[in-house]
């Protein structure tokens, strides 16, 4: 093996992101709440029954950054702008209608059209066939 071929194996570790830090931190506070919830602390608030359905907002965070990123980079709403933010509407939809005890059986209509509008956002560079 050449010295080249064994710098091309070596790995670097990922730069640290922001997204994974924030949504670290948000476990962190909520698993820190649950724990002094168990030990008898007395939170100042009640949670609603559904509580866990806030979990699911996480899911969001990563493509909602990523949206925020881009439009900090490019000024407008380009096709990646759209499609990290779309992206992010579909588990927020779910843990909104979880979280306000709505009937999915009513509400799915929701994710036909969230589908409506990604098909109308053009594939960027990134996702376009080679």
């Amino acid at each position: 093996m050449t010295s080249d071929d064994m710098q091309k194996n070596t790995t670097t570790p990922s730069p640290l992101r922001i997204e994974n830090v924030l949504v670290g931190l948000v476990i962190i506070v909520v698993g820190t709440i649950m724990l002094a919830g168990n030990l008898g602390f007395d939170l100042p608030w009640h949670l609603p029954e559904n509580w866990w359905a806030m979990f699911i907002y996480l899911g969001a965070v990563p493509s909602m950054l990523r949206a925020i990123r881009r439009y900090r980079e490019v000024g407008t709403i380009d096709a990646r702008v759209a499609r990290s933010a779309l992206s992010a509407l579909a588990p927020a939809m779910i843990a909104t209608i979880f979280l306000l005890g709505l009937s999915l059986a009513t509400w799915w209509p929701l994710f036909v059209i969230l589908g409506g509008l990604f098909a109308m956002v053009p594939k960027s560079p990134l996702h376009a066939p080679q």
